[in-house]
């Protein structure tokens, strides 16, 4: 073969095999797989903390629920006890203080309260700019505050009335039993009891048939509306699998809503001794509004 023959074939060889540089042998593998280790430690840093925020909304929105799906239940038991106490004496009151007195009897329904813990609804505190709005529905908390207050205070109503009643009728009936009366009408009771004894039974009994009342209207109210406040609150699409908000129904016994024949206080004045204006002034309701 000739020499320049010879030439020929080593360049084109050459123009074959390039020259591999340092570069492109150690350090161009090195940096490329170094980028992707980078990248997938990244990658994976923020696919955990898109999951994590995911699952944060998810608790946030499940604690939602469950708080007040909870009150929901808290007090529809309250008021299933309250419709449970009226019924004793719905539609047997007429407007005399004594046959009101005599008519109610002693409950004997277990008298619980509820505990006042308001930190799981702080969810439905509206914002400054929302406050007007909110005066008298279930996203403002003194609402809710004043319902829980005045359904404790009753409790306390009912025990202090049961207390009382087992004393009062009790002199009543042995006054008539050892005089030999079958009847305990106004003469029998006002001979029986001291007058400052009888103001303090019939006052309490008519301010607990007044705030049964009250307490039944404002429960049936948060149980209704209450539900409706949650779910303009609730991201509902994150919790779908949890189930929903407890619904309430209006009640098969709507006459046990309809408030109590109020006391004459004429009567009850002149029974006692003071004016009707006086009896009214006793008898204002004990409802508190935390207004």
């Amino acid at each position: 073969m000739s020499s320049e023959v010879q030439l020929i074939v080593e360049a084109i060889n050459n123009l074959r095999q390039p020259e591999v540089t340092i570069i492109e042998k150690y350090i161009y593998p090195i940096s490329i797989s170094l980028f992707l280790s980078i990248f997938g430690v990244i990658a994976g840093y923020f696919s955990t903390v898109a999951f994590q925020r995911k699952h944060e909304r998810f608790e946030i929105e499940k604690d939602k629920l469950n708080s007040a799906n909870r009150w929901l239940l808290t007090v529809a038991e309250c008021l299933v006890k309250l419709l449970t106490i009226k019924e004793f004496y719905h539609g047997k009151l007429n407007e005399h203080p004594f046959q009101r007195m005599m008519t109610v009897k002693r409950m004997f329904s277990n008298l619980e309260y509820i505990q006042e813990d308001y930190i799981d609804l702080s969810f439905v505190i509206p914002k400054l700019s929302e406050l007007q709005d909110t005066h008298r529905n279930w996203r403002n908390i003194a609402r809710i505050r004043a319902m829980v207050k005045n359904y404790n205070q009753l409790m306390d109503v009912w025990s202090t009335r049961n207390s009382l009643d087992n004393v009062i009728k009790e002199t009543i009936a042995n006054h008539c039993e050892k005089e030999g009366i079958l009847a305990n009408g106004e003469k029998e009771i006002l001979e029986s009891i001291v007058l400052s004894d009888l103001m303090k039974f019939t006052q309490i009994n008519e301010q607990a048939i007044k705030l049964t009342d009250d307490l039944l209207i404002e429960l049936d109210d948060f149980l209704m509306n209450f539900p409706k406040t949650v779910e303009s609150l609730l991201d509902k699409d994150r919790v779908k699998n949890l189930g929903g908000i407890f619904g309430h129904s209006a009640s098969n016994a709507p006459e046990l809503f309809e408030r109590s024949p109020e006391v004459n206080y004429k009567i009850w004045g002149e029974l006692l001794g003071y004016s009707a204006d006086e009896m009214r002034n006793v008898n204002k309701s004990p409802y508190f509004t935390n207004s």
